[in-house]
């Protein structure tokens, strides 16, 4: 059934003249699409990719709802009103079929003038989604539920465990905060016996992103502002870490969940010998190895380990050096950041227990942003040369990348991506996915959207163009799903979700 779909919304696209072999750059709409039928057909097959198959049925189950969807390879996830950024996204392990991609939201049935946590779930491979509000949307949430009276969370930061529960980190601010008319809402801060500060709860879902019935705290409330989190999951005791870095007062944090102990939580701040390895703003990566040691690492220049399950890091060591890019890129008033993203092999493969890091950096002469990826076999201490993963000269841009690892020890890296901009409209980005099956020593990238869109559609709630700071990708077997905001219908951002299957 799914050839059949895809064949059809590929024929529509001829009928309309979007696919010809004389297709202007801008054809397919605002931002260039692609060239020709031969282009077109690349994503389909993609034979550097060594067996790796970017699924381009995806677009055919939203177009047969709405014509206007023009992405050939990428699922509309998300389906309620508001500017979605900021993606983060999980696979489970027991269904690799279960994809849920979460989202900064600007859904104001969520949140009235802030923004909460909207995530879109499929249980079918991306054929068919459900948007799902963590706590129920602002009028539902009344006294009695942890999610009560807070106006604002951030920083959409899940996993899955090895046994399909979804761990989602709800990072809530803006307590009792005043609510436009016509709403009202009954918010005592000695009932609470709260301050105005951030707290984080850790919802659990047993339904693969559905409901989120257990809820405990993660972060008890703290008077200062904690952001910009990190999650992983340990292989051998099944530990939720999340990494968080503040802006006063409690430098970088650990929390952490066990299965033994389900219905608490640990907060810890991160003691270090050489500083502190994460803060807001500026990366809290986490990661942790296949024999269990978990390792912290972050643009705060320092790479920190526990091999105690996260009670301690005191073992660490200043990070490699890198050339960081700018805030912003001309043309584009969306924010760009400087994010290190890590990921662990796993597998029982050549390169197990390889950590991975991937990052942009302006190391080019003539170039602002570049994709590379280092890899260390020791936890962090030592690092490989950094290799170059984009394949365009000098000039494209390409930032926010996220890396994850597969079954077959395949190294994946996701990234935003300007350089398609043939017509130099400077606000139009692409996703681009790459590939290497040797260690991260050569790579092979493929272009992901097949719409290019505007990133200055982004909106922040407070009120500037914004596509986020990051973007999700996960791993399972042989699956890996991507999620990023599509502005590609001409309006804010929706969620977006591509996949790529091994097949060989």
């Amino acid at each position: 059934m799914r050839v059949p779909l895809a064949s059809a919304f590929l024929a529509s696209l001829m009928l309309a003249g979007c696919l010809s072999g004389s297709q202007s750059s801008s054809s397919l709409g605002p931002g260039p699409g692609p060239q020709s039928m031969a282009e077109q057909e690349a994503f389909a097959a993609h034979p550097a990719l060594a067996g790796w198959q970017l699924d381009c049925t995806l677009g055919s189950y939203e177009h047969a709802m709405d014509d206007a969807w023009a992405q050939l390879c990428v699922a509309r996830g998300s389906h309620t009103p508001g500017s979605k950024a900021e993606m983060w996204t999980a696979v489970n392990p027991k269904d690799p079929g279960n994809v849920v991609t979460g989202s900064k939201d600007l859904n104001p049935s969520s949140s009235p003038g802030c923004v909460w946590n909207g995530l879109a779930v499929t249980h079918d491979a991306g054929k068919t989604w459900k948007d799902v509000t963590i706590g129920g949307t602002y009028e539902s949430r009344a006294p009695g539920s942890p999610f009560y009276g807070y106006w604002c969370n951030t920083d959409p930061d899940f996993r899955f465990t090895a046994d399909g529960d979804l761990h989602y980190s709800v990072e809530m601010y803006g307590l009792c905060l005043p609510v436009p008319a016509p709403l009202t809402a009954v918010c005592d801060l000695n009932a609470h016996g709260a301050s105005t500060g951030w707290k984080i709860l850790l919802a659990t879902s047993h339904d693969g992103g559905d409901t989120f019935p257990d809820v405990i705290t993660y972060q008890p409330d703290l008077a200062i502002t904690t952001d910009y989190s990190r999650m992983a999951r340990s292989p051998t005791t099944n530990t939720v870490i999340e990494a968080i870095g503040s802006e006063g007062g409690s430098g970088c944090n650990v929390l952490r969940w066990t299965p033994t102990m389900p219905q608490s939580a640990t907060f810890t701040p991160v003691v270090t010998k050489d500083g502190i390895p994460c803060n807001s703003g500026g990366g809290s990566g986490v990661a942790v190895s296949a024999t269990g040691t978990i390792v912290l690492i972050g643009a705060a220049g320092v790479v920190a380990r526990s091999t105690d399950d996260g009670l301690t890091f005191l073992d660490s060591n200043p990070l490699f050096s890198f050339k960081g890019i700018p805030g912003s890129f001309p043309g584009g008033d969306y924010r760009i950041t400087n994010n290190v993203e890590t990921s662990y092999d796993w597998t029982q493969g050549p390169h197990r227990n390889t950590l991975y890091a991937t990052y942009a950096a302006a190391e080019r002469s003539g170039d602002q942003a570049d994709i590379y990826v280092r890899a260390s076999k020791d936890d962090g201490r030592t690092w490989g040369d950094a290799v170059l993963v984009n394949a365009d000269g000098p000039g494209g841009l390409q930032w926010m990348p996220g890396v994850s690892v597969a079954g077959d020890g395949s190294v994946h890296v996701a990234y935003m991506d300007r350089h398609y901009d043939v017509e130099h409209n400077q606000t139009w980005i692409d996703i681009t996915h790459a590939v290497s099956v040797d260690g991260g020593k050569t790579w092979a990238n493929e272009r992901v959207t097949t719409k290019s869109f505007d990133g200055n559609l982004g909106v922040h709630q407070d009120g500037f163009p914004f596509i986020g700071d990051y973007l999700g990708i996960d791993c399972v077997g042989d699956d890996c799903w991507m999620g990023f905001p599509d502005s590609s219908l001409g309006d804010a951002p929706v969620i977006g979700g591509a996949h790529v299957h091994r097949t060989g």
